[in-house]
């Protein structure tokens, strides 16, 4: 069975956007790339992760799932639309076409960038991007 998890594919996350010094540079810490279930309605400035869908994958080679296929959200919020667009692209940059191997402990065969969306959050005045990927673990 893979090794990867839908509730572990954070580490993975975690693992590759904190070690991405332009991108710390723009959000201010890595305390600000966190999980979702964080600010639950009140969200903050900084990067949030979240799980959609996790499915396992049986290939021929083997009875059991030998590969899982995670569908994830990055979701950014910034108080300035223009520095909102730097960190999203940037997250996009690092995540999309992300080389297959072992990040925060997970061996990934490939990551992929899906879709985006944006909106302006007014109750806390935050701008909002959301960006879908696809990971494929091994």
């Amino acid at each position: 069975m893979a090794a990867i998890v839908g509730g572990n594919i954070g580490k993975m996350i975690f693992n590759v956007l904190s070690t991405d010094s332009t991108l710390i540079s723009l959000i201010g810490s890595t305390n600000k790339i966190q999980p979702i279930v964080v600010y639950n309605d009140t969200p903050s400035e900084g990067v949030f992760y979240e799980v959609l869908n996790v499915e396992n994958v049986n290939t021929k080679t083997t009875s059991t799932a030998d590969l899982v296929v995670v569908i994830y959200q990055i979701e950014c919020f910034a108080t300035n639309y223009i520095n909102l667009i730097a960190i999203s692209e940037r997250i996009q940059y690092i995540l999309d076409k992300l080389s297959g191997g072992t990040y925060g402990g997970y061996k990934i065969q490939n990551n992929i960038y899906l879709d985006t969306s944006e909106d302006y959050n007014s109750k806390n005045s935050l701008y909002y991007r959301q960006l879908t990927f696809q990971c494929r673990a091994i």
